[in-house]
C-alpha cells in the first residue's frame, strides 16, 4: 500500500462570517483515510509543506523508527514504512507542540 501525505496549513470557511487557519493532511479536515490490509507493506510518502517543523504518528504495531519521532521540516519528504498489523483501525495524526499552541490534525 502507498499512500501520499502532505502536511499544510490551510484556511478553512466555516460560513460566510467564520474561518480559522488549521493543520492538516492533504488539505483535509479529517484527514484522508488510508487503506491496507493486515499484512500490507505500508509506505506512506510524507511532504511538509506547512512552514514549521512536522511529523506523523501512526498507531499500531511498528518500529519506533517509524513511529513520527523524527521532526521533518518544512519543504522536506520522509518515507515512512511498516507492516500493517494488527488488523483494525489505526488513527495516524502529528505529535508537534508549539509553545502554548496545540493543534491537533
Amino acid at each position: 500500500m502507498l499512500g501520499f501525505v502532505t502536511f499544510t496549513q490551510p484556511t478553512f470557511l466555516l460560513n460566510t462570517v467564520v474561518s480559522f487557519r488549521t493543520w492538516s493532511y492533504n488539505d483535509r479536515v479529517p484527514s484522508p483515510t488510508l487503506r491496507a490490509k493486515s499484512g500490507d507493506r505500508v509506505r506512506v510518502i510524507f511532504n511538509n509543506q506547512g512552514g514549521r517543523f512536522h511529523t506523523v504518528h501512526f498507531h499500531g504495531i511498528h518500529p519506533a523508527s517509524e513511529d513520527g519521532v523524527r521532526s521533518v521540516r518544512h519543504d522536506q519528504q520522509v518515507i515512512y514504512e511498516f507492516d500493517a498489523k494488527p488488523y483494525g483501525v489505526h488513527l495516524y495524526h502529528c505529535h508537534i507542540k508549539t509553545g502554548s499552541q496545540k493543534k491537533g490534525v
